[in-house]
């Protein structure tokens, strides 16, 4: 492809590895397109490179990558403004990238990507001493801009995936970016983040950070597991919250430097005995999402509890003591006192905002809150931006719903110390829209006639369906807001299955016959107790491999089974045994049947086989010297008389035949999440990297191989989908030719390879 005039193999280019501009690490080499540690000899060989992937314009040897869309906005999880414009606004998504309006959203642009190789933004926010400079915090780096988004300067250093997130992140409801400045004069300030389960990271020259571990046990120990942070800008002390277990028997987890840190950096550097546990008055069982100050001697700490009501807690005594604040007023569902805390700012004057499904302001520090979210905003809020020179507030949210109808950015007109007016909905639909949706799965549906119907999940926005190739999506899909998990019957091509974060299962009994996604008839049930745990994908749904009305729900460590009849009451569903592994419960993460078998992958327990629909479980697999933090898909294939894939966080194992399991891709801190078997020639094999829900994200795409896993090829290496997790990728029933990916933060992509490839 073309970096700034000249032609670059991005799949091996040391300076421009995946996409233009993104230079790996010392130490690290460029391969299919990632950054991978050279001293591994088995990574190597797992991703090694070609000269004939060479990509331009998004088309190279393999075929031409073309996004599908739609343009109608997903998570933003920041947002600034021009604060001489208000119409100019630029804004960050997770896998989705920063993306800028200059007409206050009558359309949307990258306003460039040249240095930037990690997609997933989780923060965006204006250099408190330079207005010029941005910072955009990922899971794997910091990054900088000074040309308003044209190019990008990796400031953190890091260019591997980040550690994997702890196990209990589903918890923490905010996409962990712990970012914060510490100003001591106009020209003066540290900077100071937290990358996943790295400790404490400080800068003191805003280019480059040094590391320091608050505790000893580096990544293993939770304290070193920061979720927030936040800086007392008169003591100069810092605070942080760590993603500890979530207990009903302890509170929260905040931390506070016990001396000030001064510009050159911190005042003690001795793991474990620098910092102070400061929790009094909060309440057990509740974690912390944010903190923010206020400017006096008084801190705000967001307590996010599970089961009970989540309320702001004020903190003072430099804090050591918190005191909850009243809770939220009830909305028209009379859910306010039960919302989940995320963003916080401080306006000044005692003027309080918190984001929880809803938006609310105080002007008195907490004492009275007042509901500011207009009928039209989407539900979750993710960020703000104040701009008090404009007298202008922005909120952003999880969407615009999959028919644009919600607000995925609101603005207000601001006082502060008054409550927000004249909320205003800023577009993110269109044909110039926001294409950031976060897709967990695109299922491709060969139809009775015509083209495919593609059926999406989707984070936080129901589902779309499309009968046109993605030219349109329309039909609000799914049965949960979060709708991520889906099932074909392998038996009936018609019946297929989704679900989503609560209990209730669709059954759709017309996938391919129906006329169109408006005419889809489904029936549904409820499955208690089938959150499924921790980490959401496609694959927690399978199906009876000769029945298409036998459904089996990934039900935590069990699998609940459950048969819908032709017509009448679906029966009540029954539960199968549980899979333990070290005499715990092993969550499930990844259900597939073959043959009258049903495989199971579990979080950190490795997999397991069924002969009897769930009622027993046999240890089945690799023998792991310790199981993957999560296995995220099991297939198989016809292939040299038979061949079994197991994709996980640890990376893509196989089995050939008779043979022993060995590690064929990903690994290095790679996550492989999904194999898709080409079912007219199985020897070809394409993986989704990067996606682990909650638990990893990062740059990856898609590979591919032609020989059954000896080599593997980047289909994706220089563009955008390469930067972003993958969720979820798909060969067209039918036709080899088509391709699809579900990427997160980027909707739906399809690569068409030009014809229908022979099988080598």
């Amino acid at each position: 492809m073309w970096c700034r005039g000249e032609c670059i193999d991005t799949s091996d280019d040391q300076s421009h590895c995946g996409a233009c501009g993104f230079q790996c690490g010392e130490g690290l080499s460029c391969l299919a397109g990632r950054c991978v540690p050279p001293s591994d000899p088995l990574a190597q060989a797992r991703v090694r490179s070609a000269d004939l992937v060479a990509y331009s314009g998004g088309t190279g040897s393999y075929g031409t990558w073309t996004p599908l869309g739609p343009a109608r906005g997903g998570r933003l999880d920041g947002i600034v403004a021009n604060e001489s414009d208000q119409t100019d606004l630029t804004v960050a998504a997770p896998g989705g990238g920063v993306w800028r309006t200059q007409n206050n959203g009558s359309s949307w642009s990258q306003p460039g990507t040249y240095g930037l190789g990690d997609f997933t933004a989780w923060k965006l926010e204006r250099d408190r001493i330079s207005s010029s400079r941005l910072f955009l915090v990922t899971p794997m780096t910091v990054y900088t801009t000074t040309d308003s988004g044209a190019t990008w300067s990796n400031i953190g250093g890091y260019t591997m995936p980040s550690p994997l997130l702890p196990s209990d992140r589903a918890h923490f409801v905010s996409d962990p970016a712990p970012f914060a400045q510490m100003v001591f004069d106009s020209s003066t300030r540290l900077l100071l983040w937290g990358p996943s389960c790295s400790g404490l990271m400080y800068s003191t020259n805003g280019t480059s950070f040094t590391q320091l571990w608050p505790f000893t046990g580096g990544g293993s120990e939770a304290r070193n597991c920061i979720n927030a942070i936040a800086v007392d800008g008169q003591s100069h002390h810092v605070f942080y919250s760590a993603m500890t277990t979530t207990s009903s028997a302890s509170p929260p987890a905040i931390y506070r430097s016990n001396c000030a840190w001064t510009s050159s950096g911190p005042c003690c550097t001795i793991p474990g005995s620098c910092w102070d546990l400061v929790t009094t008055g909060l309440g057990n069982g509740a974690t912390t999402s944010e903190i923010a100050y206020t400017g006096y001697s008084t801190w705000m700490a967001t307590a996010v509890n599970p089961i009970g009501p989540s309320r702001v807690h004020n903190g003072s005594g430099s804090p050591t003591a918190w005191s909850a604040t009243s809770d939220y007023p009830p909305d028209a569902s009379g859910l306010g006192a039960s919302h989940d805390p995320r963003p916080m700012a401080y306006l000044g004057q005692n003027h309080l905002l918190t984001g929880t499904i809803l938006a609310y302001s105080s002007v008195d520090l907490g004492e009275n809150w007042s509901e500011m979210a207009p009928a039209d905003m989407h539900a979750d809020v993710r960020s703000f931006y104040h701009s008090s020179s404009l007298g202008r507030l922005w909120a952003t949210t999880d969407g615009a719903e999959s028919d644009g109808s919600m607000g995925n950015i609101v603005r207000w007109d601001v006082s502060v110390g008054t409550t927000p007016t004249n909320a205003t909905t800023i577009s993110t639909s269109g044909s110039s829209g926001l294409p950031v949706w976060q897709a967990y799965f695109s299922a491709v549906i060969q139809r009775s006639s015509g083209g495919p119907r593609i059926l999406m999940g989707l984070q936080d926005n129901h589902g779309a369906c499309s009968d046109d190739g993605g030219s349109s999506w329309n039909n609000r899909w799914g049965p949960n807001p979060d709708t991520f998990a889906f099932a074909q019957a392998p038996s009936d091509p018609e019946v297929g299955y989704a679900k989503g974060a609560g209990n209730l299962v669709y059954r759709i009994a017309n996938l391919s016959s129906a006329s169109s996604c408006a005419t889809l008839t489904t029936r549904s049930t409820t499955i208690a107790n089938t959150t499924t745990g921790n980490i959401w994908q496609r694959s927690l749904l399978a199906v009876n491999t000769t029945n298409a009305d036998r459904l089996y729900v990934a039900n935590f460590a069990r699998v609940a089974r459950v048969t819908y009849p032709a017509s009448g009451t679906v029966a009540t569903p029954t539960l199968g045994a549980n899979i333990t592994y070290g005499g715990t419960t092993a969550i499930i993460t990844t259900l597939t049947t073959d043959g009258g078998n049903i495989y199971a992958g579990t979080q950190g327990g490795g997999t397991y086989v069924s002969s009897d629909e769930g009622d027993t479980w046999t240890a089945w697999g690799p023998s792991w010297s310790a199981p993957p933090r999560a296995v995220l898909r099991i297939a198989f294939s016809s292939q040299s008389g038979g061949t079994s894939w197991i994709a996980s966080t640890d990376g893509l194992h196989r089995k050939v035949g008779a043979g022993s399991w060995s590690l064929v891709a990903g690994g290095s801190g790679y996550t492989v999440n999904d194999v898709a078997v080409d079912p007219l020639c199985p020897r070809r094999v394409y993986i989704a990297l990067g996606f682990a829900a909650r638990t990893a994200y990062h740059r990856g795409g898609i590979n591919i191989t032609e020989d059954n896993g000896d080599n593997w090829y980047s289909t994706t290496a220089g563009l955008d989908l390469h930067q972003a997790p993958i969720a979820d990728v798909e060969v067209q029933p039918g036709n080899s030719r088509y391709i699809y990916a579900a990427v997160f933060g980027q909707g739906v992509w399809k690569m068409d390879r030009g014809s229908t490839p022979t099988c080598p």
